[in-house]
This record gives C-alpha cells, structure tokens and sequence, in this order.
C-alpha cells in the first residue's frame, strides 16, 4: 500500500519537506490503523464518509510543499 501511494506522491510533481517514502509509509499505515478502529466500532460511518474524513487528515489544504 505504502508503494501505491509514494508512486502517487512523487507523480503530483510536488517538492515535500519530508521524504515521500516517510510520507507514503505514515499515509498507508494511519489508513490501516483507521480502517481496524472503522471496523472495531462497527463501522458507525459509511465508507464514504470513512473515506471523506480520512482523506481531510491525510491530505489538508494546506500541505506542506517545499
């Protein structure tokens, strides 16, 4: 999963603070930890709305471009 996403990263043309491997692998892993607590709490919200809010922590308006 870490692999899709740093592939993602570095095709947005983006300069990043932080290195994109560091970047993908916190991504893929706060996304795994997310989707166990979705499951856990019997999936309270639907996926969609799962995937709204996680993309609104993952992916603010304001990143952090060089």
């Amino acid at each position: 999963m870490s692999e899709k996403i740093e592939e993602k990263l570095k095709s947005s043309g983006q300069a990043y603070e932080i290195p994109v491997p560091v970047m993908a692998n916190f991504l893929a892993g706060s996304f795994l930890t997310l989707v166990k607590w979705w499951l856990d709490n019997k999936m309270v919200y639907s996926p969609e709305e799962m995937d709204a809010m996680y993309r609104s922590l993952a992916l603010p308006e304001n990143s952090h471009p060089v």
